[in-house]
């Protein structure tokens, strides 16, 4: 599983009875950090670290209880992660500006809602309308 920690427990209570005994092993970006450090890996990004959380989260359960998660692991799932950030695609123009579109609308109606509720808008929406605008200059939007 991948997520944030109250949706993580939501999961977990969705999942098992409440009595159900569990061992729970947990990765941070702090531990995904210390490991690619501690494996030599060249610098690695917020997002890719991320990346990497999302990856072990999407891990089968069969395949991490039978293999688990190790710095070997960790190593292979981050090449996994960049080779998948590089890959180039091809989409029809329409389409992306659809989803350009859609996302701009979409970042405009949550920001809008963090700040009806008084608070400031998280880094990662000012990502957002960064890749947006790049998506826009690219494609001739």
């Amino acid at each position: 599983m991948y997520g944030r920690r109250q949706e993580l427990c939501n999961e977990l209570e969705n999942m098992f009875a409440p009595e159900e005994p569990l061992a729970l092993l947990v990765w941070t970006e702090d531990s995904i950090q210390e490991i690619c450090c501690f494996n030599n890996e060249s610098p690695v990004t917020d997002e890719e670290t991320r990346g990497v959380l999302s990856l072990i989260g999407r891990t089968p359960m069969s395949e991490y209880q039978k293999q688990g998660i190790s710095a070997a692991s960790v190593s292979g799932l981050l090449a996994r992660h960049r080779a998948d950030a590089d890959r180039r695609v091809e989409v029809p123009v329409r389409t992306l500006v659809a989803l350009v579109d859609w996302a701009e609308r979409e970042l405009i109606a949550r920001e809008s809602e963090v700040w009806a509720a008084g608070a400031l808008a998280p880094e990662s929406y000012g990502q957002v309308n960064q890749d947006i605008k790049l998506l826009k200059q690219l494609s001739g939007i």
